[in-house]
């Protein structure tokens, strides 16, 4: 196994009202460290909420990198406390386009499998007092990534990542998230994509009707 980083927070939150853009929604955005070991099983983190992906095991547990943080600490210009993100687990260790989909780590008791990249939601905007923060986190790449939890068991901050097994298809975090964070992604590209062996149901469907949207408009411009 190869040393890939360490565990440096786990973070936890339960569902709390919160308003957004004149909306109360219930969320388990607001995350916090907790300093004591923590379970995860299939569903994610013991006794921490997660509401809007509660019933997808493919984004049971969302891993966000510390180098991230320290430029986004530069950009906006303040102290960010981990979990600041939404993550769960905050770590120091590769970046999107080091980590392939379907990778195993091995954090502790867990062993997870990375399965796909962040797409923000609005409330990042509330959380981090930035209105644009939805659209600057995309378009700065720095999206972290979500896994499954294919072996459940305990973590605690300071545990290594261990690189158990690569991805099988050679597809960086970075690779899909070009194309799911675009409306018209290259057709390659896609192609490419679609081709490979892991990516969730959810995922592979989206893109799915992506490329045959792209498809039909390539008819009708060419008048078949």
């Amino acid at each position: 196994m190869i040393y890939f980083g360490a565990l440096l927070s786990v973070n936890a939150g339960l569902a709390a009202p919160m308003s957004v853009q004149g909306e109360t929604v219930i969320t388990g955005f607001v995350k916090r460290p907790t300093p004591s070991a923590r379970r995860v099983d299939v569903g994610g983190l013991v006794g921490d909420d997660h509401v809007d992906d509660v019933d997808d095991p493919d984004r049971a547990v969302l891993l966000y990198q510390r180098a991230h943080y320290d430029v986004w600490a530069e950009e906006l210009g303040r102290d960010l406390a981990p979990g600041m993100f939404g993550e769960q687990l905050t770590v120091d260790g590769p970046l999107e386009d080091e980590i392939l989909i379907g990778d195993r780590l091995a954090v502790g008791d867990v062993l997870l499998e990375v399965t796909q990249p962040r797409i923000p939601c609005r409330k990042m905007a509330v959380r981090l007092g930035a209105e644009d923060m939805p659209m600057r986190y995309l378009r700065s790449g720095r999206v972290g990534f979500f896994c499954k939890v294919l072996q459940p068991g305990e973590l605690r901050p300071g545990d290594a990542i261990g690189l158990v097994r690569r991805g099988p298809d050679g597809l960086t975090v970075a690779e899909l998230a070009g194309v799911l964070h675009r409306d018209e992604p290259d057709p390659g590209q896609l192609t490419k994509i679609l081709s490979a062996s892991v990516l969730p149901e959810l995922v592979r469907a989206k893109l799915t009707r992506r490329a045959a949207r792209m498809a039909a408009a390539v008819r009708s411009w060419s008048g078949d």
